[in-house]
């Protein structure tokens, strides 16, 4: 009786409703114990884990009203979409226009001036060796990468506005400014264009899509965009049938502009509540900015493909230019309403708070004030490794990605880290106190760029995170990396989890664009404290690349009463082009290292160095900087090699 309900919230109701005689249903004595038995099994049991936290109220000291709300509205469904996937083994890829805009702020010619100033003061101090040390010894875990692969594949559209989701069983939703890609285990088995996934002709040119997963209802959540500067432009709202994504999706597509006046919808940002979706953007009118808009709409008939409530909040005080809501840290959701946090873009000393009171349904106002913190301020656009002209584009100080955990508010973004070089900037505000935490991270000589966090807690008391993160200098291609933060604040090294190559100077331009932002998402397959990292690096043609990583703690992986070797290891297809899959069996769960090696056993990659579960493991990869030839997938553990499988590759 329960599968058939999309969330345990919606069975405990109905369940309630039965046993108080509010209906009509009529059942016995025993059914009723039964539901009673029930009921407080689903209540109790790993209510950590799906209970829906409530939202503290804020105080209403120094809050004052932060905007305008409209009328609720109402949008109809524009179908279900369910688009079969592209060959993957051959993996078409559709060559988009450069995209020219770049999210410019209301002060863009200030940012670009503070910026050529920076970059000025960074060329006085280039060093020259690779020894960093970021941080002294601390208590802080040091990160390891487990599972990682080649995500969206470059198609000449750039930045690669790179996001990423996960489910429960482990399915991973990736998406990039032109596709969409669901992956387990490394292995691939969906690739389509976005154009595809909402049933547009080519001429809907899309961008900045963003992924979320509401583990609560068991859903995905994903937006989308129509790109450019034209006035009016579109965007769209997707909505999961089910905790599976190859099961379709129900869409929304509207005016970008809810108010009307011919502005456009640029730079999203998304959220959930236990009750709703949030979602806010930049509005433009031509090149002017004309502040920031935040949406909140009923995600429940999203997920039925029902007609649609939803409102929206203009006219914003404070800094009212990319507003961050914040979806709960770990397998649950909180409201009602939704916190919200903007920093000063051009650099600044104070945040702006927003809270949005209540559900749609219930009346809610957004509430602001402003919050002081540390002086943070804009850094020179970056260097590449050699001979290369080319800078990467730092962008600005605005906020990029965060969550909400047991009364704090976990934030990052970017900032002048010393001598012009970029760094992280890490916030942990507390919405009772309205204090603010700051600590910056990096490294003179290197830049560290377009943040994103994810919540690695053991506990909701817990607030340990992992970031990742792009990182770049004169003596190296732009790397993707993550760094752990414990619960007392302290730093770890960052872990290098991928790079290969420059970036080349596109259109002629000298400086190039990085971000826009970093995908980072909380592992919800995971028993213990796990994040996925989907990065961007420079590839063998001078372009951007995906990469997708696992990320846990470091340390070995206590295994008792092994009893036998990995067996039934298979690899396909073999010979193969661009994509191989690797299949084996474990007797239980065991730390396991597979490796990629040359004929003479020289390691070329490590393509997976973690934990394996019992029974059938799967992953792929893509080995799209190597030669063609025999090489050897390798998997040993405890120093003893265990398969030895040969590899033919033939592009």
């Amino acid at each position: 009786m329960f599968q058939i309900f999309s969330s345990r919230k919606e069975f405990i109701l109905l369940a309630l409703e039965v046993l108080g005689q509010r209906s009509n249903f009529h059942i016995s004595n025993s059914t009723k114990m039964r539901l009673i038995i029930l009921v407080f099994i689903l209540l109790y049991s790993q209510s950590s884990v799906v209970a829906q936290e409530v939202k503290p109220k804020v105080t209403a000291a120094n809050m004052q009203i932060g905007g305008e709300r409209s009328e609720v509205k109402t949008l109809a469904c524009s179908g279900f979409v369910n688009p079969q996937t592209l060959d993957l083994n051959l993996q078409p890829k559709m060559t988009y226009l450069y995209k020219e805009h770049r999210h410019e702020g209301p002060d863009q010619e200030k940012v670009e001036e503070i910026k050529e100033l920076k970059s000025e003061l960074k060329s006085q101090f280039i060093p020259t060796d690779r020894g960093e040390v970021e941080t002294e010894a601390s208590t802080a875990v040091v990160p390891e990468v487990g599972l990682n692969y080649d995500g969206n594949i470059f198609d000449g559209s750039y930045p690669a506005d790179n996001n990423i989701a996960i489910s429960p069983s482990g399915i991973i939703v990736s998406v990039c400014n032109s596709n969409i890609v669901y992956a387990k285990n490394g292995v691939v088995d969906f690739y389509q264009s976005l154009e595809a996934l909402i049933g547009e002709s080519s001429d809907w040119f899309p961008c900045d899509p963003v992924v979320l997963f509401d583990p609560e209802a068991g859903r995905f959540i994903m937006y989308m965009q129509e790109c450019g500067t034209d006035l009016d432009n579109e965007i769209a709202i997707l909505f999961s049938e089910s905790a599976d994504p190859h099961d379709g999706w129900w869409t929304y597509k509207f005016a970008g502009d809810p108010t009307g006046n011919g502005y456009f919808f640029d730079y999203p940002k998304i959220a959930i509540s236990g009750h709703d979706l949030f979602l806010t953007a930049n509005m433009f009118s031509q090149n002017d900015s004309e502040g920031a808009v935040v949406l909140q709409l009923d995600k429940q008939a999203g997920y039925d493909g029902l007609n649609l409530n939803y409102l929206y909040y203009t006219n914003l005080v404070g800094h009212n230019f990319t507003i961050l809501p914040v979806s709960y840290g770990l397998s649950s959701t909180y409201g009602p309403g939704i916190y919200l946090v903007a920093t000063d873009n051009t650099g600044g000393n104070t945040i702006s708070f927003y809270d949005i009171t209540d559900d749609i349904d219930q009346n809610p106002e957004i509430l602001h004030t402003s919050i002081s913190t540390t002086s943070y301020e804009l850094a020179g656009n970056a260097l590449q490794s050699g001979l290369s002209k080319c800078k990467l584009d730092m962008n600005d100080c605005r906020a990029l990605s965060g969550f909400y955990l047991d009364g704090i508010i976990h934030f990052v973004f970017h900032s002048d880290y010393g001598n012009g070089y970029g760094g992280i900037n890490y916030n942990r505000l507390n919405v009772a106190t309205k204090q603010n935490t700051s600590s910056l991270f990096g490294y003179v000589g290197y830049d560290y760029a377009y943040p994103a966090v994810a919540s690695f807690a053991n506990s909701p008391t817990d607030r340990s995170v992992m970031i990742g993160f792009g990182r770049t200098s004169n003596t190296f291609s732009p790397q993707i990396r993550v760094v752990n933060v414990d619960h007392d604040m302290n730093w770890s090294n960052s872990t290098h989890i991928y790079e290969q190559d420059n970036v080349d100077c596109f259109m002629g331009e000298i400086v190039q664009r990085w971000g826009d932002y970093t995908g980072c998402c909380r592992n919800f397959s995971s028993t213990t404290p796990s994040v996925y990292v989907n990065g961007m690096y420079g590839n063998a043609q001078g372009g951007w690349n995906t990469r997708i990583a696992e990320v846990h703690s470091g340390g070995p992986v206590p295994i008792q009463n092994a009893q036998s070797d990995i067996t039934s290891v298979s690899l396909y297809p073999n010979p193969g082009i661009d994509r191989f899959n690797v299949i084996f069996s474990s007797p239980e769960t065991m730390p396991v290292l597979v490796e990629l090696v040359d004929l003479s056993g020289r390691l070329i990659h490590v393509l997976y160095s973690g934990t394996v579960r019992q029974g059938e493991n799967q992953f792929g990869f893509q080995p799209a900087s190597l030669a063609d030839g025999t090489y050897f997938i390798r998997i040993s553990n405890d120093q003893k090699i265990i398969s030895n499988e040969k590899l033919v590759l033939v592009h």
